[in-house]
């Protein structure tokens, strides 16, 4: 037992230094510690240890180690046993090191030692929050390998609760992400959507979660009288219960906030992991396997597969939305066009015959004892069947032998592919640090350490606490392009001694220094209330209104020039409605045809030498 558990964690490490070694590259600090704490003898973690040592003798003077974290396996968070080794320098995430194997049911394995019939209610347990697509995928295997035609009727149904159990889904997802941005009350309302959709479920199969209702051949039964036009008003009142979900968080500031430009990844790296589903789609890639390799019926309906442009979290979000809303769509069309006939196949050598035969027919019994006690046989061979679920692409890849179980059952499961985008998602830049204008080449090259250290040079004696230094380091890397980069940010750490955290902070708490890409020119507007009693809110919504940019959040003009944001406070109360232009010189007062002039003219002012900001 001893022997096994080295020989297990040492294949971690061993992993861990393969994958280094593969790309060129020294072992990250969440694989270090990894590596370091699942050695599999004493002398290799204190290789590990010493390694550590050597490479953090090696930093720049004042630079902190960084913290490395453990989110998980318990933790509200992760929503299941997944535990995240997550380096942190202050509140910035460096690296993340995803750990699984936490939850191993072994349920392929089991599948192995049941019969196929068995099998269902076993793979319906892999992902409780959309169990029909699990058993979707493997019953169109074995229905492959049989050979067997399912009833149009089946396919219909199949397809409606397919696509409730897709709508429930994106609900957990939408009402948990909220709950752990800071937006409970969205929790509330998706699952008050969540449970009308479970009493369904339960109405037609008899449970709430690990639904048992599609067979092989079909569907377990029709569906029980009541239940369409309960249906039917689900769906005919979710558009507007979406537009409730869309109106708290598609404009809510704190919500833009953390998740647009956050988590970007470009479709060619999301392509090369094997990331499908909304989180593919959002990065502008076109793949649904209902449209691309239309199954159970897909090819009848009429709806659009959303997609995105960005590829961030915002997206991400947009895209499940849209979804609900093609969800309903189909939904529609199904309880419109539900065609007549038999819900399951008329095959007794693999279908269980009908209850009421079993009082009145002795074929019927033996049938029925035979399919229970014994399983039906699936000729030899092999069969590989996808569905869209949720998260993408649920495979099921089922192996026979004539018998009745099946010789290997595997899944290609969504989620565990997708988890491979979470580290690189964490390790890059959180925003594209270009404005349409930089792309056109305004913008010069990056400021480095020795360019800062020259500048503060001349000045350090005039400040008593050299942390105040930060400040103007931080002004003078702003004027290479106008904003701080992380680039700009890490070069001011070097210069003054400081961690990148402790420069971050300072960067993100005064509004004279802008962390995310601004325009050649920026026009802040005073928002308080004794300027918004001398209009200008007026000026604000007529600087929007000019610029094309967001009415509630201001932003950038497409063409790079001009960036409109709120400021509060510039101390010109005798003179509102004031503006600041490039937080140098505050004027007013301004009427909005006023300020739209001004933004004129800067517009087609030349762009300053130094973007002092």
């Amino acid at each position: 037992m001893g022997t096994e558990r080295i020989d297990i964690f040492t294949a971690e490490a061993r992993e861990a230094r393969e994958a280094a070694a593969r790309e060129g590259r020294e072992l990250a600090e969440t694989e270090r510690i990894v590596a370091g704490a699942e050695a599999g003898t004493p002398q290799e973690a204190l290789a590990r240890t010493r390694e550590g040592e050597e490479i953090a003798a090696k930093a720049l003077p004042g630079a902190r180690d960084p913290m490395i974290i453990n989110l998980g396996p318990q933790h509200p968070s992760t929503h299941g046993v997944l535990r995240l080794v997550t380096q942190l320098d202050g509140e910035i995430v460096r690296d993340v090191h995803p750990v699984i194997g936490y939850l191993h049911t072994g349920i392929e394995k089991q599948c192995e030692n049941k019969t196929y019939w068995q099998a269902i209610t076993l793979v319906t347990r892999m992902d409780y929050l959309s169990p029909f697509f699990n058993i979707h995928a493997y019953t169109q295997s074995v229905e492959k390998l049989l050979d067997l035609e399912v009833p149009e009727r089946a396919k219909w149904l199949r397809v409606m609760i397919s696509e409730l159990n897709r709508i429930t889904s994106h609900l957990v997802w939408l009402g948990t992400s909220g709950l752990e941005l800071g937006a409970i009350t969205v929790f509330f309302y998706t699952y008050r959507e969540r449970d009308r959709a479970l009493d369904l479920f339960e109405m037609i199969s008899g449970e709430r979660m690990n639904n048992r209702y599609f067979q092989v051949g079909g569907c377990a039964d029709d569906v029980p009288p009541g239940f369409l036009g309960l249906l039917k008003r689900f769906v005919d009142e979710m558009p507007s219960r979406i537009d409730e979900y869309e109106g708290m968080l598609a404009g809510n500031p704190i919500w833009i906030e953390r998740t647009r430009g956050v988590g970007v990844l470009p479709a060619e790296q999301l392509i090369d992991l094997g990331i499908t589903g909304p989180a593919l789609r959002a990065a502008g890639v076109d793949l649904d396997l209902r449209k691309a390799r239309p199954y159970s019926g897909y090819e009848h309906f009429d709806f659009t597969v959303p997609v995105g442009n960005n590829g961030d979290a915002y997206d991400r979000f947009l895209i499940r939305l849209r979804e609900m809303r093609e969800s309903t769509r189909i939904i529609q069309q199904c309880l419109d066009g539900l065609p007549e006939g038999p819900h399951i196949a008329d095959d007794r050598k693999v279908v269980l015959p009908p209850r009421p035969e079993l009082a009145t027919s002795m074929e019927a019994l033996i049938h029925h004892f035979k399919l229970v006690t014994e399983g039906f046989r699936v000729p030899e061979g092999e069969a590989y069947s996808a569905v869209e679920s949720p998260r993408g692409e649920i495979g099921c890849y089922v192996v026979a032998d004539g018998g009745p179980k099946p010789v290997r059952v595997h899944m290609r499961d969504a989620s565990f592919v997708n988890l491979q985008a979470l580290r690189p998602m964490a390790s890059r830049p959180h925003r594209d640090d270009r404005l349409p204008g930089q792309r056109h080449g305004w913008c010069r090259p990056l400021m480095d350490a020795d360019q800062i250290r020259a500048h503060l040079d001349p000045i350090r004696h005039e400040f008593a606490d050299p942390r105040s230094l930060v400040m103007p380091a931080l002004k003078f890397a702003q004027t290479e392009k106008g904003h701080l980069t992380r680039e700009d940010m890490a070069a001011v750490a070097e210069a003054t001694g400081y961690s990148p955290s402790f420069v971050e902070s300072v960067a993100s708490f005064y509004d004279r220094l802008y962390t995310r890409p601004v325009g050649n020119r920026v026009v802040s507007v005073c928002i308080t209330l004794s300027c918004m009693l001398r209009g200008s809110d007026e000026v604000w919504e007529a600087l929007c209104e000019h610029e094309g940019v967001d009415h509630h959040h201001g932003g950038t003009s497409a063409d790079g020039r001009i960036t409109i944001q709120e400021a509060q406070c510039l101390g010109y109360c005798d003179r509102g409605a004031c503006i600041q232009v490039d937080a140098e010189e505050t004027q007013g007062p301004f009427t909005p045809e006023e300020a739209v002039k001004l933004v004129e003219e800067l517009r087609e002012a030349p762009t300053p030498a130094e973007l002092w900001r």
